[in-house]
């Protein structure tokens, strides 16, 4: 269960990693980052930044993140002797490790360390490997560590990030680093004696920018319980509302106008149709009164007739029957003019 679940995350980060998140993410908090106030910008550095032990033949050095001008930078502390009485070895080791405790957490929990490896403790190299074997990066180093090392693959821990991509020549420059097991195990193992919790075992030399190379196998590496701080989720809860509020606020203002708009046009939309219904009615009754009026001036009336009739008879003659009569053929209608005299 536990190689099933190292093995998803691992997946899930050389997804991210060739879609570009992480590079992503770092150009987008060297953006943002002169923008936070001072105090911020350094408070995230101190949160962030661990101490170090740097292991090395004959002695530890113990280092500390301190801010200076806005700036975290590690700062030696103190150094123990690894040579001598193995329990002198170990009380100024516990000693030095909870003076780290003391100013880092105030004494409350075992701090958090950056376990560093001189450079005669490890092998480390850059490779120039096909971009294509990116997905399966830690298989593929596995299947060829006896190139890059003499030793058998069940006797080292490797790690490895890609720190260029050449899309031209689709290659990819691998950081490699490997040691031994004995010296990796040996190393954690000191470091939990002396009452620190390490997080990483990197290469030297000791920075406070964090280490992306790190020796500690999946199993042995502690979970990130940081997450269920209120410190941390408290403020990424915020965030997360006040990102939602400026995302969906617009959207609901939106809604509630186009569904005020919807109702002011379905009241328009009766307004035009009772305004076409009475237009209808208008000029329904309009057609009705014109047909009358058109069936009255269709013919000229009876003084118009009986007018024309005086004109154009001759003076002396004399009518003793003058009658209209309406008659029709089929729709056509004719009026006849019948005189007698």
């Amino acid at each position: 269960m536990t190689s099933a679940t190292a093995n998803w995350r691992q997946r899930i980060r050389d997804s991210a990693s060739r879609a570009g998140l992480p590079r992503f993410w770092r150009w987008w908090m060297s953006e943002l980052a002169p923008l936070l106030p001072g105090a911020s910008r350094a408070a995230l550095q101190r949160r962030f930044a661990r101490p170090v032990i740097q292991l090395g033949d004959d002695r530890a050095v113990f280092w500390r993140p301190e801010m200076s001008d806005g700036i975290a930078r590690l700062a030696v502390t103190e150094t123990v002797a690894l040579t001598g009485d193995a329990a002198a070895v170990l009380a100024a080791g516990r000693a030095a490790v909870a003076r780290l405790a003391a100013s880092a957490s105030g004494g409350i929990a075992a701090p958090k360390v950056i376990v560093a490896l001189g450079p005669r403790q490890v092998l480390r190299k850059e490779l120039t490997l096909p971009a294509a074997v990116e997905e399966n990066l830690a298989q593929t180093l596995a299947y060829d560590l006896d190139r890059h090392t003499p030793f058998r693959s069940d006797q080292v821990y490797f790690d490895a990030t890609v720190v260029a991509r050449d899309a031209a020549r689709k290659t990819l420059r691998v950081d490699w680093v490997a040691a031994l097991k004995t010296i990796v195990d040996g190393a954690r193992k000191q470091a939990e004696e002396w009452g620190a919790v390490p997080i990483a075992i990197a290469p030297g030399p000791p920075s406070t920018t964090p280490t992306r190379l790190n020796l500690l196998p999946n199993g042995a590496r502690p979970r990130p319980l940081q997450w269920r701080r209120w410190q941390v989720w408290a403020p990424l809860a915020a965030l997360v509302l006040l990102v939602g509020a400026a995302v969906f606020v617009p959207l609901l203002q939106k809604r509630q106008y186009a569904i005020a708009l919807t109702a002011v046009t379905a009241e328009a939309g009766q307004q035009a149709a009772a305004a076409d219904k009475l237009r209808e009615q208008v000029e329904r009754m309009q057609n009705d009164y014109n047909y009358i009026l058109a069936k009255k001036y269709a013919y000229p009336s009876v003084v118009h007739v009986i007018d024309e009739i005086t004109r154009v008879l001759p003076d002396d003659t004399r009518l003793t029957q003058l009658e209209l009569k309406t008659g029709g053929r089929g729709k056509e209608t004719q009026r006849d003019v019948y005189l007698s005299g």
